[in-house]
């Protein structure tokens, strides 16, 4: 499954070089809580994780539950119903996993330090869905023409693959 949790569907909109991110990959159906301890674990050793509130059971929850899935382009009703039984349930089906991302770059020509918590789900073999659960915007820095140029030559490379 590719990772989306760090991916913004935004035209010259990409992730930081060297921005870390810490995962949990189920393998097997895991309990919430079982996953949520385990990236708290990791996210704890993160430099910008562990200066953010733990995540929890009940936050994941309410961000399911509080989902509008009619102001979320492209989310499916099944893929809106998996998340609710994760709510439901308190469990990860296989596959799932919690994950974060700490930058973001280029959006205005910024650079963004960021806590992203991502919760996201397989629908295929080779395809998922994922959900953002928290999105903490730290701080921002205007890029240098340099690093402007540099991702605009990036993001054209991967505009013609």
């Amino acid at each position: 499954m590719v990772n989306l949790a760090c991916l913004v569907s935004l035209l010259y909109v990409s992730i930081a070089a060297g921005s870390e991110t810490v995962q949990n990959t189920a393998t097997e159906t895991t309990s919430l809580k079982s996953a949520v301890a385990d990236f708290n674990r990791t996210a704890s050793a993160n430099s910008i994780g562990k200066t953010q509130p733990a995540l929890t059971e009940a936050e994941v929850v309410a961000e399911i539950r509080g989902w509008i899935p009619e102001n979320t382009s492209g989310v499916t009703d099944d893929v809106f119903e998996q998340f609710q039984e994760i709510a439901e349930s308190q469990t990860l089906p296989d596959g799932a996993e919690l994950s974060s991302c700490t930058g973001w770059t280029g959006y205005r020509g910024y650079q963004f330090q960021v806590w992203w918590i991502d919760l996201s789900i397989k629908t295929g073999e080779n395809s998922g869905y994922t959900f953002r659960i928290r999105d903490q915007k730290i701080s921002s820095r205007k890029m240098t023409p340099e690093e402007l140029a540099e991702f605009m030559e990036r993001n054209q490379v991967l505009k013609d693959q």
